[in-house]
């Protein structure tokens, strides 16, 4: 079975873990996070480890449509389960732990907090032609003890026209825990005039702080599981860039295709 690029990746002290695969030409989502050991002499394929690829479900040991995953200090495992509306939590050797429900939206993207105990999901709602223009996005910061709803920040709406699957054309986030305040980079919240925010949370509000504008000529790499990464040590962000005339294969062949930036609040 072939796999396109995952659009969920987390990593721990010793597994790379992935959700939101892509078989079979890329059409059919799998329903399954794989996992691979990453710190092996000679990594292997990655396998399926919580899931089964090809059935779905809604029970302990099934998702539906996993599309974005994070792992904590303790290495439990967090799932956006979205085609069950939830975020499915599992212990380090792959056990259930419990359901936290995403009424809201299909839960797109996650971060958690280091301590495990607040989840800042993105979730999406279709609109009625389930095209990429009209999906509704939401930052909702989510106990993950209670399920209760915190705060929350809606998106502007996106202004791409191409019609690519929805929810793999989300904004893209990352947490920043070492400041004050909790913080997240979030890429592309309206894929429009402004390409990244930062949003802090301060309690039960979650502010934008800080926008950067577009640049001409270039979108963040919303497709890409790995287009966004906060360095903990340096508080520098890198995001990926790719031409906003792309035109298919041909031009993903030349050099220009993919760039990486480099960016913080301070510059």
């Amino acid at each position: 079975t072939s796999f396109h690029s995952p659009s969920g990746l987390a990593v721990d002290e010793k597994y790379l873990y992935a959700a939101g695969f892509f078989m079979k030409g890329g059409v059919k989502l799998a329903h399954a996070v794989y996992r691979t050991e990453w710190q092996a002499a000679s990594p292997g394929k990655p396998e399926p480890f919580i899931g089964e690829p090809e059935t779905p479900g809604k029970d302990e040991k099934h998702l539906n449509e996993p599309l974005d995953l994070a792992v904590d200090a303790q290495g439990n495992i967090y799932v956006c389960d979205a085609g069950n509306r939830r975020l499915a939590v599992f212990k380090p050797e792959g056990v259930f732990l419990k359901a936290v429900p995403i009424p809201e939206g299909r839960p797109l993207r996650l971060v958690i907090s280091p301590d495990g105990k607040t989840a800042y999901v993105t979730a999406g709602v279709p609109g009625s032609d389930n095209k990429r223009t009209s999906w509704k996005h939401t930052l909702l910061k989510v106990s993950v003890e209670t399920g209760a709803i915190a705060a929350r920040l809606e998106f502007p709406p996106p202004l791409l026209t191409r019609d690519w699957r929805a929810e793999t054309i989300v904004p893209l986030s990352c947490g920043d825990f070492g400041g004050e305040k909790p913080a997240l980079w979030i890429a592309q919240p309206g894929v429009g005039a402004e390409d990244l925010w930062r949003v802090e949370d301060r309690g039960e509000v979650l502010e934008k702080v800080w926008a950067l504008p577009g640049e001409r000529g270039w979108h963040l790499h919303v497709r890409a599981g790995d287009a966004l990464s906060a360095d903990p040590y340096t508080g520098h962000l890198y995001a990926r860039f790719f031409p906003a005339n792309d035109r298919g294969p041909a031009q993903r062949k030349t050099d220009e295709y993919d760039r990486w930036s480099r960016c913080s609040p301070e510059t």
